[in-house]
């Protein structure tokens, strides 16, 4: 058979359109797969490195040419010398980019990557601080939009799971941004403990230390949040309402500098650890289960505790004012004055009313030290008292020994 010249080339041509089109389809197929070489793990880390100023280690770094990069098992040490402020520990992270631009800047690594935008998703976040004891928060999964620059990272994250101690924080949303060593947390919002949650704060990368931070809580279920607590006696239920503002301030407890309000309505308590002392149960036991309508609270963060300045409550039964200061590990002291309504106090074994002070209004005032822990509270009631409950105990015997001899 004799081919002409037309038919070779004709012959070759398809050849060659169905070797293009096998190779086409199997760099489409080659390019849905994970890979993984020294290099690309390098530049990686080193881009992660000088973008969030932090020490970057991983098990494995892999590349899918068709946009996506998948890291296992990120470690980030805060400092960029390792210094150890906070450790990140992410069991996976994805980031989906442009394949033509990354490579094109990775081939450039002097030139910033602004112009990349990455859809990034990540699982099995959990943070560990040297400030506070034991797993800081834990990120079960998150899914946000970032452009990396040459240390600087703008970004919004959306759809966030936060686990907070033992509680957890849903459908979380913020704008991220990293510039000139600052970390900036904008618009954060959250729902959690029944309530939401707004905050925002500028972390210093340089200096170790937050240069501002604010928080607002509405709603907040107080029976969700108490029951969360370790070793929680007795219920407490109630809504709240917390303001919070910290300013520019080391990262430590110890060093925190800030204040604000919290306000708590239908406020209600039964059988907590402080309704159950000697003191609540001998003279006053009907105060096992009490509710105050409403209950302000101002404080301040300074010295490595917490200053409540100014704590008031009004309930059917009782309204108190107190001040004093909390400890974070849980210790405290409060100067307590509280006032018993005029229904309450008649209620009252009559050599503990005759104890109290009797105001103006037919209600019954007392003073009293709250100290201790939240777990193992004591009462110390005042002096005068005291004093008066004991001479009225003995005024009642020696009136009975009277009567007695009447007889």
């Amino acid at each position: 058979m004799k081919f002409s010249g037309k038919a070779v080339w004709r012959y070759l041509f398809r050849f060659a359109a169905a070797l293009a089109a096998a190779v086409a389809v199997s760099v489409i197929i080659a390019g849905f797969g994970f890979y993984t070489h020294p290099t690309v793990t390098e530049k990686t880390l080193v881009r992660l490195e000088k973008a969030l100023d932090a020490d970057c280690r991983a098990s494995k770094v892999s590349i899918r040419p068709w946009g996506t990069i998948k890291i296992d098992s990120l470690t980030i040490t805060g400092g960029p010398s390792g210094g150890g402020l906070y450790t990140a520990v992410v069991e996976e992270v994805q980031f989906a980019f442009r394949f033509f631009g990354l490579l094109f800047n990775y081939s450039r690594p002097e030139k910033p990557v602004e112009s990349i935008i990455y859809r990034m998703k990540f699982s099995g976040c959990a943070v560990k601080g040297n400030f506070v004891r034991g797993v800081l928060f834990s990120l079960d999964e998150a899914e946000g939009r970032i452009s990396l620059g040459a240390g600087e990272m703008h970004g919004k994250l959306t759809g966030a799971s936060v686990v907070l101690g033992n509680g957890r924080l849903s459908d979380c949303r913020a704008q991220i941004a990293l510039e000139n060593s600052l970390l900036k947390i904008e618009d954060f919002r959250a729902r959690g403990y029944g309530g939401r949650i707004q905050s925002s704060a500028v972390y210093d990368m340089k200096k170790r230390g937050l240069a501002k931070g604010s928080l607002k809580a509405s709603g907040v279920d107080l029976q969700e949040l108490y029951a969360g607590f370790d070793n929680s006696q007795g219920s407490v239920s109630g809504t709240a309402a917390i303001r919070l503002k910290v300013s520019s301030t080391p990262l430590s407890l110890k060093h925190l500098k800030g204040g604000g309000t919290m306000t708590v309505r239908e406020l209600r308590t039964r059988d907590v650890p402080l309704q159950k002392t000697l003191v609540v149960a001998l003279f006053m036991p009907s105060l096992s289960d009490i509710l105050f309508k409403k209950v302000d609270i101002s404080y301040r963060l300074a010295d490595g505790r917490i200053y409540t300045d100014g704590i008031s409550a009004d309930g059917d039964t009782l309204d108190f004012t107190s001040s004093g200061t909390v400890e974070y590990h849980g210790a405290f002291r409060q100067e307590f004055e509280g006032v018993l309504s005029q229904e309450f106090g008649k209620s009252l074994r009559p050599v503990i009313r005759r104890s109290l002070t009797e105001t103006e209004k037919g209600e019954y005032s007392f003073g009293c030290t709250i100290w201790g822990t939240f777990a193992d509270p004591r009462v110390e009631l005042d002096k005068k008292i005291l004093r008066r409950a004991v001479k009225n105990v003995f005024d009642d015997i020696g009136r009975g020994i009277r009567s007695i001899f009447k007889d």
